[in-house]
């Protein structure tokens, strides 16, 4: 049970730390959770509560409330049970688990420390000291991580359905929440993103910067300014090179580590997406203090009330897109061959890849539109081959199997992680870049285009 307001804790959930993992949604459920005494009641029904019993500790739970919050997903009601339907986590368990939680945190942080330093290094060399805060939370630590967590499946779904019309993902309450801290921000134009690090203090005015002119016609034109860094989202960048071993160092964690492993266990009453989605959050924030800490990230600077906008370029960092185009992958004597899919199917597929074994099966849709020369598959499998310097498919039926030495496959899952979401095709071993073929086949699943590197201009 979690201790009453006498001990300082509100026995009302609108006043605590609440939290979403909730991409596309429509809206969240924070402002539902403030609405009247629905944190009192949600406070309540975290065990499981009766209308009656809310009726004798001061709640009136109307039929309009209670359908309002099983509609957002708050509740579930199980004849006259109410029962909280998202983790409450209150002192209890985390007065224990954060000294934990800052433990791994120190660990993560020396294991990734050669990598800040080496994106601490390139931005001095490009003549932008002061953005290492940015860089490192802003588009590693807050931003490749979740892509990560995504490749591995250890978060959940934030697609939105007939069932799930406002948000889908997770939600969840924390006690004490964590003080201070950043976040971050992104704003999406036709070839670049700028991404915004931001604090209480900072937001107003970094939004008053994103939405103006200037900053307009530098997203026109990201590479002719020279205050603001600007990076490349593939492995040819160092800054996002670097980046991409961070998030994958610390998302391997929760995979591997033992430490990581038992903090999990520890959090109740939530599933397993919920508890990674729980712990990377605290860990986010003990994971930056240890950087801090340890002299291998400067403090975020202008963090005071009022900055000026023309201070805060250093909270600031732009993100190109990757060229699209059609990828070819070649073998002396196999024919060419181009993979297409969803790009959750090929982000499973990069997580075979690394693994270096195992077998996916793919989604069951409508392939008509498929030319003849296109191959549907309903299994995909990956098999290492540790002496291989090169890698193949083997065909079986409507399985296809790639095989190849270890290096070629991670070298295959790092096209496909850099790649998936822009384009549908993905080059491995020997290949060749094609620039002006954007093939918009996101909705199909994966298949495999055997005889040609790519379709022609205008082909559908």
């Amino acid at each position: 049970m979690h201790p009453d307001a006498g001990n300082d804790v509100p026995p009302d959930l609108a006043r605590w730390g609440l939290h979403a993992f909730a991409l596309g949604a429509r809206t969240t459920p924070h402002a539902i959770v403030r609405l009247d005494d629905n944190g009192a009641l949600l406070y309540q029904a975290r065990n499981g509560v009766t209308p009656a019993e809310l009726e004798a500790r001061g709640i009136t739970a109307s039929q309009s409330q209670l359908k309002l919050l099983e509609t957002y997903g708050l509740i579930t009601v199980d004849g006259d049970r109410i029962t909280t339907a998202f983790p409450v986590v209150g002192p209890e368990v985390l007065d224990s688990l954060r000294p934990r939680i800052r433990q791994l945190a120190a660990d993560l942080a020396d294991r990734i420390s050669g990598d800040v330093q080496a994106i601490t290094a390139e931005l001095r060399r490009r003549g932008h000291a002061g953005h290492d805060y940015t860089v490192v939370f802003g588009h590693a630590v807050d931003g490749l991580l979740w892509d990560q967590l995504r490749v591995h499946d250890l978060v959940p779904s934030t697609e939105l359905s007939i069932e799930r019309p406002f948000w889908n993902g997770a939600f969840w309450a924390i006690y004490p929440p964590v003080a201070g801290g950043a976040g971050v921000n992104e704003l999406t134009r036709d070839d670049a993103t700028l991404i915004m690090v931001w604090t209480e203090a900072t937001s107003g005015a970094l939004w008053e910067l994103a939405r103006s002119e200037a900053m307009e016609q530098v997203l026109a034109d990201p590479t002719g300014q020279t205050t603001i860094p600007v990076l490349v989202a593939n492995k040819s960048d160092g800054l996002h090179r670097h980046s991409q071993n961070i998030a994958e160092t610390i998302a391997r964690a929760f995979t591997t580590d033992p430490q990581a492993r038992a903090l999990l266990e520890a959090i109740p009453n939530a599933d397993p997406h919920q508890r990674t989605l729980i712990l990377t959050h605290e860990l986010i924030w003990d994971l930056i203090g240890a950087l801090l800490a340890a002299g291998l990230l400067p403090p975020l600077p202008g963090n005071n009330r009022g900055a000026e906008p023309h201070n805060l370029n250093e909270h600031l960092l732009l993100r190109l897109k990757p060229r699209r185009g059609t990828a070819r992958i070649t073998r002396i004597d196999d024919p060419a061959t181009s993979v297409y899919g969803t790009p959750t199917e090929l982000l499973a597929l990069a997580n075979l890849l690394r693994q270096g074994e195992g077998t996916m099966v793919l989604n069951d849709m409508d392939r008509d539109d498929l030319h003849d020369q296109e191959v549907l598959y309903s299994t995909v499998s990956v098999v290492s081959v540790p002496s291989a310097e090169t890698m193949w498919t083997k065909r079986e039926g409507d399985s296809i199997t790639f095989v190849g030495g270890p290096d070629c496959l991670q070298i295959f899952a790092e096209e496909i992680q850099d790649h998936a979401g822009e384009t549908t095709t993905h080059p491995c071993l020997e290949y060749e870049w094609f620039p002006g073929y954007q093939i918009e086949r996101e909705s199909l699943p994966m298949y495999v285009n055997r005889e040609s590197a790519g379709r022609p201009n205008g082909s559908p």
